[in-house]
Parts: structure tokens; sequence; C-alpha cells
């Protein structure tokens, strides 16, 4: 997926509104229907409000119009997992991201007649927590306007990651996909951390582990050593968004 598709899908912070009942924004024209492309993952969004999301299982569609990751995403029918669909729609122009995000519950909930509520579902997480001697991380200079992210590259076998005006639960979000191998459950922030903070980090990818001539720590002992943090293997209560009933077929468009 590209990064005006990531925006769309996973970069909006609003709550996850569940509610049937709440009147929610509309499109101004919409179309979703089943994908024959057969293509990658792949979405769009324009300043004049022209959005394409094609190939998206209706789970990941439903992940990005409620906020959450898609391991928050229970019930259902088998083939949410497996069914593909496009959706072409128009937005009022330069519509904010929550904005969208209402506009894609509509389209949802009205051609594919979802209905979903707010639940929780214990699963095994890593807590990310505070080492009991501080966290090692600076509070950024940047405002709360400029970009968030992490930039990454090789070196020596090893995998490097600079990140800035990186909230703890942006980064919480963000270590499964750094770093798959070690970190295989979802993360949860539990620092208490609350503001925003520039770092570095450094670690062998766990697949160079037996390469004799690489050398370097864990993703666990780089976030211990070089940030202060620890992931910590526990069993959480997890918000999660329950579908209670949904159509296979979108309605005419």
């Amino acid at each position: 997926m590209d990064t005006k598709c990531a925006i769309v899908l996973m970069g909006f912070s609003v709550a996850c509104a569940t509610g049937q009942s709440v009147q929610q924004p509309s499109f101004e024209a919409a179309e979703i229907k089943v994908s024959k492309s057969g293509g990658p993952i792949s979405g769009d969004l324009h300043a004049a409000g022209q959005l394409w999301l094609r190939n998206l299982t209706l789970k990941q569609l439903i992940a990005g119009a409620w906020h959450v990751k898609e391991y928050a995403v229970v019930g259902g029918p088998p083939w949410i997992d497996s069914d593909r669909f496009d959706v072409i729609a128009k937005a009022p122009p330069n519509a904010a991201g929550a904005e969208i995000q209402g506009m894609l519950r509509s389209l949802l909930q009205d051609r594919l007649k979802l209905v979903v509520r707010s639940g929780e579902k214990d699963m095994q997480v890593y807590a990310l927590i505070v080492e009991k001697r501080g966290a090692k991380i600076q509070e950024t200079t940047a405002s709360n306007s400029d970009r968030s992210g992490c930039t990454g590259q090789r070196e020596g076998g090893q995998a490097h990651r600079t990140c800035r005006n990186m909230s703890m639960g942006m980064f919480a979000e963000t270590v499964p996909a750094m770093s798959p191998h070690y970190v295989d459950l979802p993360v949860v922030d539990l620092t208490g951390l609350k503001g925003r903070y520039d770092f570095t980090l450094s670690w062998l990818p766990q697949q160079l582990r037996g390469d004799s001539l690489a050398g370097g720590p864990t993703i666990f002992e780089a976030l211990d050593t070089q940030l202060g943090l620890k992931l910590e293997r526990r069993k959480l209560a997890v918000p999660t968004v329950v579908i209670d009933s949904v159509e296979r077929i979108p309605s005419d468009n």
C-alpha cells in the first residue's frame, strides 16, 4: 500500500465510534464493488476529494474506517479475510481525515448492511513499558504539525531507524513492522509517556543472527540499552470492533 493509502486507512487519530445510531457524513458519490483485478492493494486520495481504494479485504476496510488494527476486527464470516473490494468515492474538496473515515463507515453500513459494536478481547500482546532505570529518549523540538515517522537503512548488517516527532503510541504501532521476525504480536503502549520524541535505534535482524560475520543486539536488547524501553509479553483485554452482521454482495451503487 502506498503512503497516501496508508494515511487514508490507518493515520487518523480519532475515536473508534461504533454506534450505529450516530449520524455519519456521506460521500457526495460512491461506488463499492467486488474487486476482480487481482492486483496489489493500492489507494489514493486527492485534494479534490477523489478517493480510490483497490483490492482491500473487508477486514482492512473496517480497520481503516474505525481506526483500529486488523487484529482488533473480530467476528463476521470467513470471507472478510479473502473477498476483496474496490471503493471509488467523491468527498468534498480537502475533507479532513476524520470526515473521510466517517464517510467510509457510512458507505460500508449502507452498501454492505454492516452492523458493528465495540467490544474487548483478551489476547497475547507485547506491552511497551519503561525500564526501571528510566527512558533514554529526548522530547522533540518539532511542532505538533511537523511530520512524524521513522526512516531506516541497513549498515554492516544492522538495521537502523531514526524516528522523529513520535509519540509512544505511534512507535508501538510501528515496532512489529520494523522487526516482524522478532515481534510477532501486537504492541500496546503502556509507557505512560505523553510527549513526542526523537530517537535512533539499531539492532541485528533476527534472520542474520546465525551469520558469524554479523553482530549486534536483538530488537529487545536494543530497546532496553538504547532507549530504556522494554517489550514484555502479556495477556491484555484489547478494544475491538465486533462484526454482528454483514452482506457479502454490495447493494446497487
